[in-house]
């Protein structure tokens, strides 16, 4: 079932996967990661993405060998700078280049590494939406600690701990290549499970698994 992306920040939901209507909420015993999730796999596996915007399909064909050039030294529009304490597995032997390029447009995100900044960007668009500082001294550690973020703010109502949340999503998803829930924000907790499952693929893609609204801690 294609979705439009558009220019838009997340995909267009006029029309509807039947396979939403099989979406099912796993309570914390049923399930590997300890908490609540709605299980989104028969949409975020079954749903194709395309664009009716010929430049944004050009866009995504030319930067499948991007390294990430064009976007060193930027930063997000908008950008709201949020402390943070997040931390991943070194990446070896690499300061500069793609940690992630997505392959099909059903991947939303690309990740650069640029000496001790992560930025990532929407893989349509090449829009900025995180860029994520490496603390100096973790390569002590073997662990590579995100200490501080930059988020491209929508406004009044940014969620700085969403937006944390979804960069680490990135992270551990895309990066690392592990299953892990996406966090939903809280206000969409009026939301049905359709409307849930189509937010996520709008958002992160076949990389959205499960959804969840509660703090995801899985490393």
């Amino acid at each position: 079932m294609p979705i439009d992306d558009g220019n838009m920040y997340w995909d267009r939901m006029e029309e509807v996967p039947p396979a939403l209507d099989s979406l099912e909420w796993l309570p914390p015993d049923s399930n590997p990661f300890g908490i609540r999730v709605l299980d989104i796999r028969p949409v975020t596996l079954e749903v194709s993405s395309y664009t009716s915007d010929q430049t944004i399909v050009d866009r995504f064909l030319s930067t499948r060998g991007s390294t990430g050039e064009e976007f060193a030294g930027r930063h997000p529009a908008d950008a709201v700078t949020i402390p943070c304490f997040l931390t991943y597995p070194l990446v070896p032997d690499l300061s500069v280049g793609p940690l992630f390029t997505a392959s099909v447009m059903e991947e939303k995100w690309d990740v650069f590494i640029e000496g001790l900044q992560i930025r990532v960007a929407r893989s349509w668009t090449g829009n900025l939406r995180f860029v994520g500082r490496i603390h100096q001294h973790a390569a002590t550690d073997r662990l590579m600690i995100i200490d501080q973020l930059e988020a491209a703010s929508d406004g009044e109502n940014f969620d700085r701990d969403q937006a944390i949340r979804d960069f680490d999503f990135v992270m551990k998803s895309y990066v690392l290549g592990r299953v892990v829930p996406n966090t939903v924000p809280a206000s969409w907790r009026s939301q049905d499970a359709q409307a849930i499952a189509m937010y996520s693929y709008s958002m992160h893609g076949r990389r959205a698994a499960f959804a969840t609204f509660e703090q995801v801690d899985v490393q």
